[in-house]
């Protein structure tokens, strides 16, 4: 793959479950990068305030295109593929966010994990946590969901 100014290690990659010639990558150096699959080209580019650790694409969402990133801001951005504009962030974190994962399930529920040692479930719609933060007995360095696994649903 080609690197143009790429500078910083590659912390993340996930595809694109509504395009499947489309990838994302994250790196150390702050830039969230959408690539074309089939030329391997960047196609558009997120900037974010310091390294970025863990991305994630809704795999079940239809109704929106956002990219969740945790980056060493003590907060969860909402790239939005689509537009290309970041639409939102979320902030319940006193440290870096280490991970985030979607529902495999619900198109509007994100988990997020910190250096904090707290982890969040957040209904995006309302741009708030769902839950109160946990107190984990380590760091959370990793962030998933199983489809076997029922989130808290919020109405």
């Amino acid at each position: 793959m080609p690197r143009p100014n790429q500078r910083y290690a590659i912390a993340a990659v996930c595809w694109y479950p509504a395009d499947p010639g489309l990838f994302v990558s994250a790196a150390y150096d702050g830039l969230v990068r959408a690539w074309d699959a089939d030329s391997l080209q960047a196609v558009l580019d997120f900037e974010m305030h310091g390294r970025v650790y863990a991305i994630a694409i809704s795999p079940v969402a239809a109704s929106h295109g956002l990219i969740a990133v945790g980056s060493e801001e003590a907060s969860i951005r909402l790239c939005d593929l689509r537009s290309g504009a970041h639409a939102h962030v979320l902030r319940a974190h006193s440290s870096p966010v280490w991970s985030v994962a979607w529902s495999p399930t619900q198109p509007h529920t994100l988990a997020s994990g910190s250096q904090d040692c707290r982890a969040f479930v957040w209904d995006i719609r309302r741009m708030t946590s769902c839950g109160c933060g946990t107190w984990a007995a380590a760091r959370i360095s990793t962030c998933t969901t199983r489809p076997s696994q029922t989130l808290p649903r919020v109405t």
